[in-house]
Parts: C-alpha cells; structure tokens; sequence
C-alpha cells in the first residue's frame, strides 16, 4: 500500500512528528478515526497506553488488526469496526475497485451527489453508524474510565487522497 514505512520507518512523516511531539505530553490514548489499515498507529501507537481505531471499512478492518498486533502487542488496543456521524444508523460504503482505502458514503452525502453514478463500484458494504450518544458510550465513554482524570484533545483531519 505504500513504501515509505518499509524504506523509512514511516508513512506520513508530517502527521506522526506531530503525534510523536503531542505524545510526550499527552500519552494516555490514541483515537485515530477512519484508521485505514493502521499505518499511522501501528507507527506511532507504541508512546500510548492505550489505541483505539475507529474503521467501517469490513474489507481493509483484517488488516488493520493485523497491523495492530504486530506493531502493538505491549499496548492494548482496540478496533471498533464502525462509523461515526450524527445518529445511529446503517449506510452503505461505496468501495472503488482501484483504492479500498479510497471508500466512501454516497448516501445524503452533497460531496458525492451526482458526481459518482458513473464510477465503478467494486464492493458496496452496509455498514452500522454510530450516533453521538452511541459513539461516545461505545468508544469514548471506555478511553475516559481508563484514563480518570481530565485530557485535552488533539485533532489531525487529513485528507485522502
């Protein structure tokens, strides 16, 4: 999927120094929502006590566990193989046959609207939505019991692609 962490022991040199410097201060946990196959936290997960990877991708999740428990055995960590949004619910993943980490949700999406009815489709996956209240009792709600005392958050939002 890409040679950079086998020629230079990392896959996104700007996003994980940013995580490596925020990790020294902030170790507790790392969340990494639409984690892919887990490049970036099987690479720098091992400064956290604690990783969890949110994927609804069922096609790449394998790997993704795979990536975790060879890279992190010593730290606990979890795969929730689920999305996130608004409300609970069920949407479909749109995977295209040429890029699975690539994948996205057409439905209600103003993104996508129109702009994909001629794309070839490889898979197309139901997968479960997990609303706010749901997202956070199932995924943050166990990062906060575990870490009992107060935590800042740092978000990194990229872009695929």
């Amino acid at each position: 999927i890409s040679h950079r962490p086998t020629l230079f022991g990392m896959h996104e040199p700007h996003i994980e120094a940013l995580i490596t410097e925020a990790s020294a201060t902030h170790g507790d946990f790392l969340l990494d929502i639409g984690a892919n196959i887990g490049m970036t936290s099987a690479l720098v997960g091992r400064r956290f006590k604690r990783v969890d990877c949110v994927e609804p991708n069922e096609l790449v999740v394998n790997i993704l566990k795979t990536n975790l428990a060879m890279n992190l055995s010593a730290t606990e960590h979890e795969v929730h193989a689920v999305g996130l949004g608004k409300e609970d619910g069920v949407l479909t993943l749109r995977v295209p046959p040429d890029n699975f980490g690539g994948a996205y949700v057409e439905d209600g999406n103003p993104q996508f609207d129109g702009e994909t009815a001629g794309r070839r489709i490889l898979h197309s996956i139901p997968f479960k939505l997990l609303g706010l209240s749901s997202s956070y009792d199932q995924v943050v709600s166990p990062l906060d019991d575990d870490t009992k005392s107060p935590h800042d958050v740092i978000c990194v939002i990229g872009a695929a692609g």
